[in-house]
């Protein structure tokens, strides 16, 4: 991987049959386009798939870290957009991935920014538990649900993402890392979290959203995902633990 910047440009319909795929990966519901969609262009841009080639070359293996989104306005169904992307690497250890959306009148409609490790072996990471998930709780969650994550679940997000990460659905990549088994796509969480919180609210448009990937979620994991209110009006709190409490996912949402 070498340390370089690039940039480049196509142009995106939003259509109805992709939008429909990618929101049932991730169990969304409203008839609005799924925040986290605009994940699904990345895949289909030159400077992805040239990280994705210098990663494979190099035994690398791009890991979610840290996502923002920040949106103008909702996308619309059957629009256009110019999505614009850059990328910054570094030698081995992480690189910063840029896209920026606007629509046919030069607008600027979303702006996404993805930061992923580029890792041969996963660290050990941290036990991070969430207070709030605790029984007896003061301040139990708005919203809460749980699910059981499985293979075929990850093999039908990338499906619709465009996700061709071999570390969700190829045991020996998953080994390769220090894992036992394939992991859970960062952003298949994060999209299950807006899910519900889109569900939650009775207008689901998201202005902000800011998500850290604390550690990597293996399949057959009992996920826990929770929605909790904050002392500021339209800002929450998304959160995705186990049973045990740990956190693998947090995440900050500002409604529109």
């Amino acid at each position: 991987m070498t340390s370089e910047k690039d940039a480049d440009a196509l142009l995106v319909r939003v259509e109805d049959a992709g939008v429909a795929g990618f929101a049932n990966a991730i169990g969304w519901t409203s008839s609005q386009v799924p925040t986290t969609w605009p994940m699904t262009v990345l895949p289909r841009t030159p400077s992805v798939a040239e990280l994705v080639r210098q990663c494979s070359h190099g035994g690398l293996v791009p890991i979610h870290a840290v996502q923002s989104f920040r949106y103008r306005r909702p996308l619309r169904i059957s629009e256009t957009l110019t999505c614009e992307t850059s990328l910054t690497g570094s030698t081995n250890e992480r690189c910063s991935l840029k896209l920026h959306m606007t629509d046919t009148s030069g607008e600027p409609v979303c702006d996404a920014n993805s930061t992923l490790l580029l890792a041969r072996t996963l660290p050990p990471t941290a036990v991070v538990r969430d207070p709030a998930s605790a029984p007896g709780s003061a301040n139990p969650p708005a919203s809460l649900e749980s699910s059981l994550l499985t293979a075929e679940m990850f093999r039908t997000y990338q499906q619709a993402s465009g996700d061709t990460n071999p570390v969700h659905h190829d045991h020996a990549a998953a080994q390769s890392l220090g894992l036992e088994r394939p992991i859970a796509p960062g952003m298949m969480i994060l999209g299950m979290l807006t899910s519900l919180l889109a569900r939650t609210l009775e207008q689901p448009d998201i202005a902000r959203l800011d998500a850290m990937f604390i550690a990597p979620v293996p399949a057959e994991t009992i996920l826990s995902l929770s929605i909790n209110t904050t002392p500021t009006p339209g800002r929450y709190s998304l959160v995705a633990t186990d049973r045990a409490r740990r956190v693998y996912v947090k995440a900050t949402a500002v409604a529109a």
